[in-house]
């Protein structure tokens, strides 16, 4: 379904996007933003079912070897957020079908209850082929989403590439744009608020410039 003909209430998430586009690179964060991880040590983060050898910083990256299975999740608990980040996968030697790369990882929104794998939560999905489309996990209550696939198709850049995602939520409403395209929105849930969490889940990963805009 194309998100062209949505509804009223999810305008104010697309104006949202439009009113803080990224700046040209991002030597400096856009007005308003800060960074996730203000320490970039993951300072921010509590390690759920993950060691640390699972993550790694340097500079503004935050690398993920996807083993063993887990996330990184977020020791404050956030609301409506501007949430900003690229992702990138490693590209395997001999890929020939980018649609059967199996790369898999995701960002976890409004956590909430117990801290397993996999959480109660709206998740964004971070797995290649199905980039910025937005499911309910862990139990959490069934999310109801609009996704345009035909406009993912067009716009995801090629495994090994970096892609940008930018993350809007207003009181359990969620908005996910890839690549400056709308690719998926969700009508608000009874989850609205909690900490955000980033998937190791089977494949090797790479966030970066992970930056947040809070909303009143």
């Amino acid at each position: 379904m194309k998100i062209a003909t949505l509804a009223t209430p999810f305008r104010r998430l697309l104006a949202l996007v439009a009113l803080t586009a990224p700046l040209s690179g991002i030597a400096a964060l856009e007005p308003g933003f800060v960074a996730l991880d203000p320490s970039g040590k993951l300072e921010a983060y509590d390690m759920i079912a993950t060691p640390a050898e699972t993550w790694k910083v340097g500079g503004d990256v935050v690398a993920c070897t996807g083993d063993p299975r887990g996330y990184i999740l977020t020791k404050k608990s956030y609301r409506n957020f501007i949430l900003r980040l690229d992702i990138r996968f490693a590209r395997p030697d001999g890929l020939t079908d980018e649609a059967t790369f199996p790369g898999n990882s995701g960002v976890l929104l409004h956590v909430t209850g117990e801290p397993k794998v996999w959480p109660a939560c709206v998740e964004v999905q971070g797995k290649h082929v199905d980039t910025g489309r937005i499911i309910g996990i862990g139990g959490a209550p069934r999310v109801t989403a609009t996704d345009d696939a035909a406009a993912r198709k067009r716009v995801l850049r090629p495994v090994g590439e970096w892609n940008s995602l930018d993350i809007v939520s207003i009181d359990g409403a969620v908005s996910a744009t890839l690549n400056g395209v709308l690719v998926g929105v969700s009508e608000a849930g009874p989850l609205r608020e909690g900490p955000i969490g980033f998937q190791s889940e089977g494949a090797p990963v790479a966030f970066r410039n992970i930056r947040i805009l809070e909303l009143p």
